[in-house]
């Protein structure tokens, strides 16, 4: 079992909301070749984010390609967005976590892949049909208060 760090800036589209800057912390488990398996969670709390924490599974689907699945826990404060345009935040998170999650699998798919190389590889395998459909799949999970005016 080893663990690393990651620090991560996001950009916050709206001037008046500052960007995110906080740090993860990793570990993965390395008891299966054929399974990798990276548990995180925030490493500090702060004013946008009070939690943050999850696992990534990477399975080899066969010598070329590798099946990714993410379970996410994300506890945020959106400041006004929250109030004026709720379903913007769901919609950047889902684009955002979909490119991210795509780059942690074509990393492992290919490792020596530099940065560019990549980042044009994950434009170019983007599936903006998958992403809509996640996003208009969105429901409430039993707990979690209805957006303002929404009925769950």
């Amino acid at each position: 079992d080893t663990g690393f760090v990651v620090h991560w800036h996001r950009a916050v589209p709206v001037f008046f909301i500052p960007d995110l800057r906080y740090e993860v912390v990793y570990r993965n488990t390395k008891d299966n070749p054929a399974r990798k398996i990276y548990r995180f969670q925030l490493k500090n709390k702060i004013d946008l984010l009070k939690g943050l924490d999850g696992m990534m599974v990477l399975d080899a689907a066969d010598s070329h390609s590798t099946v990714f699945t993410q379970y996410l826990f994300l506890d945020g404060r959106y400041g006004p967005l929250e109030t004026f345009n709720p379903t913007r935040i769901w919609d950047d998170g889902v684009r955002g976590f979909y490119l991210a999650n795509l780059g942690v699998k074509m990393r492992a798919e290919s490792p020596a892949l530099d940065r560019e190389p990549l980042r044009a590889a994950i434009q170019k395998a983007y599936n903006a049909d998958l992403v809509q459909n996640c996003i208009a799949a969105k429901t409430v999970h039993p707990g979690i208060p209805a957006p303002h005016g929404a009925t769950p």
